[in-house]
């Protein structure tokens, strides 16, 4: 497994209308299947 060198940024907004910059890696399929790294970070807000 090789961690590819895809990354993709967004941009979104606060419930007060702040910006906020969101970065993080793409195709890490690999690596999420392979069972290697057992904890996933998933960010929301409503």
């Amino acid at each position: 497994m090789k961690l590819s060198d895809v990354w993709f940024t967004a941009i979104s907004e606060t419930d007060d209308n702040q910006m906020v910059v969101i970065s993080g890696r793409d195709d890490i399929n690999a690596f999420v299947d392979s069972g290697k790294f057992k904890e996933r970070v998933e960010i929301y807000w409503k």
